[in-house]
């Protein structure tokens, strides 16, 4: 995806300028056509420098610069909200010094790329207009916002810098269906403010270092924030008067204060995120009701303020389940009552067991680490009492299991014992390499003058790559306007992969070619001690997608083995049935939901 964008950004840059009209000073652009400026111009006084005037105009500032006196407007197009300007495009363009930078009002289909806003009250800004695309700009040190998107909807703002702005890097007002992606929004107040603005979705943005928050979300609702590093803040996120929303796949640590504050916040799910090392608390909920928080990794926070991974005040019918816990105060209360687990259901875990059931508690009293599990289902026998009102009724805990390997027939064998594994090794001219952490075998055995490698994992559980949605969920069928996650167990521990989508089918020995990854993009997870990862995003289906179904695999393809090759070092979603279908239908998306629900419920009637 951010290829892609980046591509159509050069192509814009390559128009050619042969019928171009040079202008030289502020004027009124009134009339269609292509317009480049042929100098700089300083110290302008004036209280529109570049006014736009008329649709189809693409103003190319071609390197130069737009000073000002502190005052006006460096590029002004001032269009109608009942009848909007079309088809603008401003690039490659520098405005410093003026009160507003580039300003769009009432502009439809149009475009700010490649250009720069810096020391101005405001950087780039666009009021009631839509379908706007803001790409490859900096808008940095201004003394207001870097970006401003006001009233406007389904516009993209992407690959832009907006950092080192005295309030906030981008700010989005009464505005829907926006894509804020792919930005630098650090140094600042805040971030990225989303303010009374549903709809929008806010991925893979860095927003570091601001004086206050990195993303804050305010009387805003059903927004997705996904994929984003918000570290130290004096709070990574905060949700207030924010409702369904979705949280998930996050890097939220470092902040001074709290990861994540929720407020008089309701029915968010906040999933898949890592929120650690914060100075008080991982995540704060504050009056805050019939929330869900499920497979974060929450540890090693409050240590600098005597804080919890999770803290609740006047916070009740909250659901809280598959996470870890690892911090030296995992919970505190103040008037709360909530739920701890969900009923015990056969899926992978957090953990890497093979059910659903309550969170693995670990810290100071370890508790999950030590309990007991004598039916080995990865569910602790007794519960873990929080307080008299919150007991995790099923604590998750790590099977222990001894495993056994014997190749045969055994002309010369030799034999590894490591940590109470056992690995029988029957080759002639072979080696083996145990790693009890991940229950890994490799053997190379010699066959008749050519080297030929046998890998086998085994363990808690067999090696597993799928396609699934934020929270870890398997899912196969895609929508237009959904996004693709993937997530993988039992993989090499402690291991850089690059996620591949491939049409289907993927083969041995078949190079991976990235003009065939739909995304554009190929991610780089690295696997935890366990040899897990995910849920990573690998694919944003455009929402304007044709619904010509296809059939697409993912490939971990492991650095150091071969990469751009599917091989043995690597790892496949399925062998012999393609991974996901996508896109296909809104409908047929609900169908198949639909379907599946009244298996599972036939299923329990059986």
């Amino acid at each position: 995806m951010r290829i892609k964008l980046l591509l159509a950004i050069f192509i814009l840059a390559l128009i050619s300028t042969a019928n171009a009209e040079e202008i030289t000073s502020c004027q009124i652009i009134d009339s269609p056509g292509y317009y480049v400026l042929a100098n700089d111009i300083i110290n302008s006084s004036e209280t529109y420098c570049i006014q736009i005037a008329s649709s189809d105009v693409i103003f190319d500032g071609n390197g130069h610069l737009i000073d000002g006196v502190g005052s006006g407007y460096g590029i002004y197009v001032y269009g109608s909200t009942f009848n909007p300007y079309t088809n603008i495009t401003v690039k490659n363009v520098t405005v410093t010094d003026w009160n507003y930078g580039i300003y769009f009002y009432g502009v439809s289909n149009g475009s700010i790329i490649g250009s720069t806003a810096v020391s101005n009250g405001l950087g780039i800004s666009i009021y009631s207009s839509n379908n706007i695309t803001i790409a490859g700009n900096s808008a940095n040190q201004n003394r207001g916002d870097g970006i401003r998107v006001y009233s406007s909807n389904n516009n993209t703002i992407a690959n832009n810098n907006a950092s080192l702005n005295d309030v906030d890097g981008i700010y989005l007002y009464s505005s829907e269906n926006n894509t804020v992606a792919y930005n630098n929004a650090s140094s600042c107040n805040t971030g990225i403010y989303i303010y009374y603005s549903s709809n929008n979705s806010v991925t893979e943005n860095e927003a570091n270092s601001n004086s206050w928050y990195g993303v804050y979300i305010r009387y805003s609702d059903n927004n997705f924030v996904g994929s984003n590093s918000m570290k130290r803040c004096k709070q990574g996120l905060y949700l207030n008067y924010a409702d369904s929303n979705i949280v998930a796949a996050n890097i939220i640590s470092s902040n001074s204060w709290d990861g994540m504050y929720i407020a008089y916040s309701e029915k968010n799910t906040v999933a898949s995120n890592e929120i650690s090392a914060n100075g008080r608390h991982g995540i704060w909920l504050y009056s805050s009701n019939n929330n869900t928080l499920l497979r974060n990794k929450i540890e090693d926070n409050g240590e600098s303020d005597n804080g919890y991974g999770i803290y609740f005040s006047s916070s009740a019918s909250n659901l809280i389940y598959n996470n870890i816990f690892s911090n030296e105060n995992n919970v505190g209360f103040s008037a709360t009552v909530n739920s701890w687990n969900v009923t015990k259901t056969e899926h992978i875990n957090i953990a890497g067991g093979p059910y659903m059931g309550g969170n693995y508690w670990s810290g100071p009293d370890g508790y999950s680490d030590a309990c007991s599990d004598a039916d080995n289902d990865g569910i602790c026998d007794i519960p873990y009492k929080l307080d008299e009102d919150n007991i995790d009724y099923l604590p998750l805990t790590v099977q222990s299991q001894t495993y056994i390997l014997t190749i045969s027939p055994n002309p010369e064998s030799s034999i590894i014992e490591e940590e109470g594994y056992r690995l029988d090794l029957s080759v002639s001219a072979g080696k083996g390499v145990m790693r009890s952490e991940n229950y890994v075998m490799r053997l190379t055995a010699q066959t008749s003058g050519s080297e030929s490698g046998i890998e086998k994992h085994f363990g808690p559980i067999e090696p597993v790559l799928l396609s699934c949605d934020y929270a870890g969920f398997e899912k196969n069928y895609f929508a237009p306007g959904e996004r693709i996650y993937a997530e993988g167990w039992g993989l090499r521990p402690n291991t850089e992969y690059r996620i591949w989508v491939q049409p289907d089918p993927v083969n041995e020995g078949d190079d991976l070619d990235s003009s065939n990854d739909p995304s554009g993009y190929q991610e780089l997870v690295v696997t935890d001690e366990n040899g897990n990862f995910g849920p990573v995003c690998i694919w944003s289906v455009p929402r304007n997608a044709q619904t010509t179904a296809g059939e697409w695999d993912i490939i971990a393809d492991m650095a150091g083995g071969g990469e751009g090759v599917y091989d043995a070092f690597d790892e496949i979603d399925s062998a012999t049935t393609s991974g996901f279908v996508a896109p296909i239908s809104e409908m047929l998306t609900f169908v198949l939901a639909c379907l599946g629900a009244i298996i599972v419920i036939a299923a329990k009637r059986l």
